[in-house]
C-alpha cells in the first residue's frame, strides 16, 4: 500500500509509469494501439485539464497548454526580403507554428512529430533561423528526449516535458 497522492501534486511520467499504468488492462488479442499507455493516459490528463476536444488534440497540446500559462498565442509568419541575382526583391514568408508571449517576453515554439536527421533538423528551425532578435526558440517534439539546447541555441524538448514542467521553457 502506497500512501495516497496530495490533491494537486504534479504528475510526472514516472508517476504515472509507478501509479497509474500497473492497473490498466492490456488487451491479449483484437485491436492493438499504436500509442503506448503513457502516452494514453497524458492525452486522457490533458483533455481532462483544459477541456480541449478529442479531435484537436495533436494542436491543442500546445496551443492550450500556453493559454493555461498565462500566455498570448499567435501563429507566427517572419518574413524575409532578399535581392534575387538580377536584384530585385523577393519576399517569403516562414511559419512559426506558436509566438507565445507575455508582459515582458516572447517565445516561438515549433513542434515536430520527430527529427530523425540532421535534414530535418534544419527544416523544423529554419524559421528560427529567419528571425532576427533574440527571443527564446523552442522546438516541442513527440519523441521523449532528454532536453538540450543545439548549436543554434534552440531549445529541443519532448512534448511529455513540455506539458509536465511549465519552468522548462522560462528557465531552460
Amino acid at each position: 500500500y502506497t500512501e495516497p497522492l496530495p490533491k494537486y501534486a504534479v504528475l510526472d511520467k514516472d508517476t504515472i509509469k509507478k501509479e497509474i499504468i500497473p492497473y490498466l488492462s492490456i488487451a491479449k488479442r483484437g485491436f492493438t494501439s499504436k500509442f503506448d499507455l503513457l502516452s494514453i493516459v497524458m492525452a486522457i490528463l490533458f483533455k481532462l485539464k483544459t477541456g480541449c476536444q478529442w479531435v484537436h488534440l495533436p494542436i491543442c497540446h500546445f496551443f492550450e497548454e500556453l493559454l493555461y500559462r498565462g500566455y498570448s498565442v499567435d501563429v507566427g509568419v517572419v518574413e524575409k526580403v532578399k535581392k534575387d541575382e538580377n536584384g530585385k526583391s523577393i519576399r517569403k514568408q516562414f511559419e512559426v507554428d506558436f509566438v507565445a508571449n507575455d508582459s515582458d517576453s516572447r517565445y516561438y515554439r515549433q513542434s515536430a512529430y520527430a527529427i530523425p536527421d540532421e535534414e530535418k533538423m534544419n527544416q523544423e528551425t529554419y524559421s528560427f533561423r529567419n528571425i532576427d532578435d533574440f527571443f527564446k526558440r523552442v522546438l516541442i517534439v513527440k519523441e521523449d528526449t532528454t532536453p538540450y539546447r543545439n548549436d543554434e541555441g534552440i531549445l529541443v524538448i519532448g512534448l511529455y516535458d513540455f506539458l509536465l514542467n511549465n519552468d522548462l521553457m522560462v528557465k531552460g
